[in-house]
């Protein structure tokens, strides 16, 4: 069986969240679709697609309020605890009060959503 990854690719104030088993080739390929520079800025590595697309699920969820269409999202200001505790109501989450959604946070999220999914019970606390 092939690993693979849940990704975050930015293309201007855009990010789209999907899953590919090489995301160098899935990046390439949406680098054809369009005239502006896409650039990979987070991925997760996965043995199983099952648990890849828990992952990817979750982050949609994280960002449905930028949701734009699909797997597009706005890069706007998100505070991924926030969403965090709607979604998993009484977690114990470390992070500032405010992060902006951008490259860091794109890994720190998709970081988050991968404990999530490897504890499969689901997490009691995370630090992001």
């Amino acid at each position: 069986m092939r690993p693979v990854h849940v990704y975050a690719i930015q293309c201007g104030d855009y990010i789209k969240i999907g899953v590919a088993e090489d995301t160098r080739t899935r990046l390439a390929a949406l680098n054809l679709t369009t005239p502006h520079e896409m650039r990979l800025v987070a991925e997760s590595r996965f043995a199983d697609r099952a648990d890849a697309m828990i992952v990817e699920g979750l982050m949609h969820k994280l960002l449905a309020p930028q949701r734009l269409k699909g797997e597009w999202f706005a890069l706007a200001p998100v505070n991924p605890a926030e969403a965090l505790r709607k979604l998993y109501p009484g977690i114990e989450i470390e992070t500032p009060a405010h992060v902006p959604f951008a490259m860091a946070d794109a890994t720190r999220c998709l970081a988050a959503a991968t404990v999530c999914v490897r504890a499969k019970d689901g997490p009691k606390s995370w630090i992001l």
